[in-house]
């Protein structure tokens, strides 16, 4: 994903999934003004594999924001230059 958002989750806003996988995915350059630049998960647990983050931005979570009653898996995934206000 590549773009910006408003509110919650720039990239991907997963809400009330049970279960969302992303897998050999590029989130860069997502914003967000709230929660999660590149996702945010409410209600809901990302399974997130061999993926990077690059330059997200957000209030909370610069590049994942995991929320109500929300859990996220990650594995080998790379983190760079992703930023939050608080968080």
């Amino acid at each position: 994903a590549l773009g910006s958002g408003t509110g919650t989750g720039g990239g991907i806003y997963c809400l009330g999934l049970r279960t969302t996988t992303i897998m050999h995915s590029q989130l860069m350059q997502n914003m967000a003004t709230g929660d999660g630049g590149a996702i945010a998960a409410s209600y809901c647990s990302p399974i997130i594999h061999d993926s990077e983050f690059t330059g997200n931005t957000a209030a909370v979570g610069g590049a994942v924001a995991i929320l109500a009653k929300g859990s996220c898996t990650l594995e080998r995934s790379h983190f760079l230059n992703n930023s939050a206000k608080y968080g």
